[in-house]
């Protein structure tokens, strides 16, 4: 329990008391008891938080309030609960006024998959755009990305910022009020009903969507204030269709978010997407064979598995998304899923779509904020690697022709850490957070119970940690050629805290990493410098670079024509903009 004030937090410790009671008697009019006092107790709090109260026990009720709704297959009341969860998290955030929501304020696994099921829930109560204002807020306080720091910031510093976020708050009661009477759509829907919700929804954002266009035409900028309005910013200032990848508890739903500045939004049942499937899939890569052709059977398993989950629905709901610049949001545990690499009409997705992947809509709003021009010509390459071994791990025999095959591409000396010649780490760090261009190869070392110290073995190594507390002066693109770390800890996902989400929050515009192992060979090799090639349009018989995320998508088709084992391929992701 969160704490807070000492008569709501005995009145939560006791439901949860009689919760736990229920379910193991089995006795279902406690339960009914429980279910209803907690949802009612949600919603006083909620009025409490609007009024500038303690948000704590409201996000412990609410996650109570959650796990009974769910047990009572009630979507539009899950959905209702989560939109207070949210809004007790975003509160807390404005009350502490920091980038990072401190963990005793917040433990790690207290949101575990609430984004995922509240989201699902909005998606089956028709209420899309709910659904994306609520994985914006709960995902918002552990990201740390600069656009959520400086909105933070600027509102608790005015003095009229308390008052901003109780109208804020008191907007969202109102509008829970006036939903209940609407009737819940079929599973399948794919459009947002007309009604109440939705145009209430609309009407939040619509001040903040105007505000955007008449800055955007005056050629100045506008800060919103509730981190669901950055989805439709996002999409419309990057030119790319959002779409939210959520697991849910028997199926997952994607929610789209077009680049038309409207406020709309439409969500879609994806049948082979719920946790058990998704625990399936992950666990397909974790057990991988380690024989180069067992393991490469299995890995194009998963990746056919993903791709029949996702996009295959996604592309016959929404075919004219095959033609247009697309962003996936990944959201908890599908974070971890190869939704990048994901094998559809028997081809890697990103070898076909101009797709990247974000962690949030503010991350993919702030690097699309940067010049691409800036990401890449403006400063000298830095290409450095360390072979060396780390803990279990082996010396990799591959990089040193790895780091001479990119250097090459660039024109650069190629660093090797631990030979003559090398800078200190120190002066290597400077020279890192400087360059135009970024390639690392080393082991990677993800902590899943401590993400901030998850590291890249260069040197005294480089932790998740060390580059949260930096910033980037030219807005690289980072490549990591190193095992797991383009993906995030298994133990708490919905936090999104990896090194693509932090290196975008440093000002990285772009970054490209590997989900899971990747092995050290000259087919690892074959890539990266096929991909640098690409990107610097050296790449015999083209004519000027490609943006990142086509480059690689196109590097990763052009090796699983040629038969390479997705073990190779499969586990990179492009992250940021292009």
């Amino acid at each position: 329990m969160f704490g807070g004030t000492r008569r709501a937090a005995k009145q939560v410790a006791r439901l949860a008391t009689l919760y736990g009671q229920a379910v193991r008697s089995s006795d279902m009019t406690l339960f009914e008891h429980v279910r209803d006092e907690s949802f009612e107790l949600t919603e006083r709090l909620f009025q409490t938080v609007a009024a500038g109260g303690d948000p704590r026990p409201l996000i412990d009720v609410a996650r109570l309030s959650i796990a009974c709704e769910l047990g009572a297959n009630d979507w539009r009341r899950t959905a209702i609960v989560g939109f207070g969860l949210g809004a007790g998290v975003g509160a807390l955030a404005i009350r502490e006024a920091g980038p990072e929501v401190d963990d005793r304020l917040i433990p790690p696994g207290v949101l575990y998959r609430m984004a995922d099921v509240v989201a699902y829930s909005a998606h089956r109560a028709g209420w899309a755009q709910m659904g994306v204002m609520m994985i914006e807020t709960i995902t918002s306080c552990r990201v740390g990305d600069q656009m959520l720091e400086r909105a933070v910031e600027r509102l608790a510093a005015t003095a009229d910022g308390q008052a901003a976020l109780r109208d804020a708050l008191a907007a969202q009661r109102h509008l829970i009020e006036e939903v209940r009477g609407e009737p819940l759509p079929a599973p399948e829907s794919a459009t947002v009903p007309d009604g109440t919700l939705a145009a209430r929804v609309t009407s939040m954002l619509a001040d903040d969507l105007r505000k955007i266009r008449s800055a955007a035409a005056s050629g100045g900028s506008y800060h919103l204030e509730h981190p669901g309005t950055y989805a439709f910013q996002a999409a419309a200032v990057s030119g790319r269709t959002l779409l939210y990848v959520i697991a849910g508890p028997r199926a997952g739903a994607v929610i789209k978010v077009g680049t038309r500045l409207d406020g709309s939004a439409e969500s879609l049942e994806l049948p082979g997407l719920g946790f058990e499937e998704v625990e399936k899939a992950l666990d397909g890569i974790r057990t991988a064979p380690r024989g180069r052709t067992s393991r490469a059977a299995r890995l194009h398993e998963v990746l056919t598995r993903v791709g029949a989950a996702v996009w295959g629905p996604v592309l016959e709901r929404w075919p004219e998304l095959a033609a247009e610049p697309v962003a996936v949001v990944p959201v908890g545990e599908t974070a971890l899923l190869p939704l990048f690499t994901a094998i559809t009409s028997e081809t890697p997705v990103c070898a076909t779509i101009d797709l990247t992947v974000v962690p949030s809509a503010r991350g993919l709003l702030l690097a699309s904020s940067i010049p691409a021009g800036q990401a890449a010509g403006q400063a000298e390459a830095l290409v450095a690697g360390d072979p060396s071994m780390a803990g279990p791990h082996r010396p990799l025999t591959q990089v040193h022709h790895e780091v001479a095959e990119v250097a090459d591409v660039y024109r650069v000396p190629p660093v090797v850490l631990g030979e003559d010649g090398a800078p200190p780490f120190p002066e290597l760090l400077d020279r890192l957070l400087s360059a135009g261009t970024l390639h690392l190869a080393c082991h990677g070392v993800i902590d899943h119970s401590r993400p901030l110290a998850s590291t890249l073995v260069l040197g005294p190594g480089l932790s998740l940690r060390d580059v949260w507390t930096r910033r980037f002066a030219s807005a690289p693109l980072a490549v990591l050629s190193a095992c797991d770390v383009g993906g995030i800890g298994d133990r708490h996902p919905g936090e999104q805290l990896g090194f693509p989400a932090v290196l975008l929050a440093s000002g990285a515009r772009s970054v490209i990493g590997a989900l899971w192992p990747v092995p050290d060979s000259p087919d690892l090799v074959r890539l990266m410098r096929g991909l640098h090639e690409r990107i610097t349009g050296r790449l015999a018989g083209r004519l000027g670079g490609e943006p990142s995320n086509v480059a690689l998508g196109r590097e990763i088709g052009a090796l699983h024509r040629d038969g390479v084992s997705p073990s190779v391929w499969g586990p990179f992701s492009h992250m940021g903009a292009a």
